[in-house]
């Protein structure tokens, strides 16, 4: 064959192959698209009302979803066209997100759609990982620029990626902007030398004009840093300092409380470890708070006790009270005060004291006679620990008595931590 006829032959097949190429492709996409209308017939979940099967999917979402498409609600999207579509119309599983830190910018390419796919649903955001000097600028212009839809906000620090501690910067570069629905704060650290920032920590509570709750664990700072911090707070209800197991842990400041005012705070907990008594009894007087719960811890002499009292006085809504560390003679003090004076705490319900005497060998029959003085005078529920010996035998049979008219008492033995007399069943 000439060079001619050799050129136009290639033509040709070339010609031929890009007409099968096309024709290939067209295959490929019908057999797609059959592939898809033959998953709708035989998916359960393609057959299901929109409704039914938005509600199975958030069944299957985890209580903190990460980031991905290997993670629910992202791996939706990718199923098929008809999961996309409930995912895409469902804003419930877009409402909560889980940031692990550090993390690239390329996170915050992501963030926007999906607060987008949210629509207007008020979202809740947890950070976590290692929050010291790792928080990306980028990633906080996204959460904050989004602050409006923000209903519950938690910050972990929880890991430690080199020895470097560097304080925690939560806004960044960011000048935060009003956040109208937040309700729900929690900071916190697993670590005793790395701090956030206390003035950040204030703004967030000025910002939250909503703040139905707010949790600060394990939070450092200097107190000059405060010094001329003062705030009043209409809609705080629930204030904790540390989580509640954590109380007497040397690691846990409270000191924020001497610069908040709280006129509606019901249930506050907090380890007293820089808060003295009297800081707490100024607390209360210029709070005047309807107090349903306090839960506290106790490491001061037994002289301080009077302003205790003088603080219980001041709440009588208490219903529920709890006490960490005291030694025996300020329980029995506090017996003894309830006992006697009736307008002490007069809706109290529930009294929780965790005296830490594990190795106590003698608590005085007085000590037991005024429990059973108090609890036989005001019918609380009480759970007391932590003993080595039962009461003395007239003692245990008075309280059993109580026992079988419905009073709950519960004694707890120290060494094994054990509920030895449940009830004094």
């Amino acid at each position: 064959m000439s060079a001619e006829e050799l050129r136009a032959r290639i033509l040709e097949l070339g010609t031929k192959i890009d007409f099968h190429k096309e024709l290939l492709k067209k295959l490929q996409n019908d057999k797609s698209l059959l592939q898809r209308q033959l998953n709708a017939v035989l998916d359960p979940v393609a057959r299901l009302p929109v409704e039914i099967s938005s509600e199975i999917f958030q069944q299957s979402l985890s209580p903190f979803p990460k980031l991905g498409a290997s993670h629910i609600p992202m791996l939706l999207l990718n199923v098929c066209n008809t999961w996309k579509y409930i995912a895409l119309s469902t804003p419930d599983l877009w409402k909560v997100i889980q940031i692990e830190f550090p993390c690239t910018d390329d996170l915050a390419l992501l963030l926007p759609v999906w607060f987008q796919h949210a629509r207007n649903r008020p979202v809740s955001v947890f950070l976590r990982g290692d929050l010291s000097g790792r928080l990306n600028d980028s990633v906080s212009d996204v959460i904050w620029g989004y602050g409006t839809q923000l209903r519950h906000l938690e910050a972990l620090d929880c890991k430690d990626e080199d020895e470097e501690d560097v304080d925690i910067d939560l806004f960044g570069r960011t000048t935060v902007e009003p956040l109208p629905v937040l309700e729900h704060l929690m900071i916190r650290s697993t670590f005793d030398d790395r701090w956030y920032y206390p003035y950040q920590i204030f703004e967030l509570l000025r910002l939250s004009p909503n703040l139905a709750e707010c949790v600060l664990d394990n939070i450092h700072y200097p107190n000059r840093e405060l010094a001329d911090e003062k705030m009043v707070h209409v809609s705080l209800r629930r204030l904790t300092f540390g989580e509640r197991k954590d109380l007497v842990r040397d690691d846990c400041d409270d000191a924020m409380l001497n610069y908040l005012t709280l006129p509606a705070l019901e249930v506050l907990s907090l380890p007293m470890r820089t808060v003295v008594s009297a800081d707490l009894l100024r607390f209360i007087e210029r709070s005047a708070p309807p107090l349903q719960e306090l839960v506290m811890g106790w490491q001061y002499p037994e002289k301080d006790i009077i302003h205790l009292h003088e603080c219980l006085h001041l709440i009588p809504s208490l219903a529920r009270f709890q006490m960490w560390g005291p030694e025996i003679p300020i329980v029995a003090d506090l017996f003894a005060a309830l006992a006697d004076s009736p307008s002490l705490l007069p809706n109290l319900r529930r009294l929780i004291i965790h005296t830490f005497t594990l190795y106590t060998d003698f608590i005085p029959d007085s000590f037991w006679r005024t429990l059973l003085r108090m609890v036989s005078t005001r019918h609380v529920q009480l759970h007391l620990g932590f003993f080595r010996e039962a009461p003395p035998p007239d003692i245990f049979a008075a309280l059993q008595e109580l026992v079988n008219d419905d009073v709950e008492i519960h004694l707890i033995n120290g060494e094994n931590r054990d509920i030895i007399w449940d009830g004094l069943e």
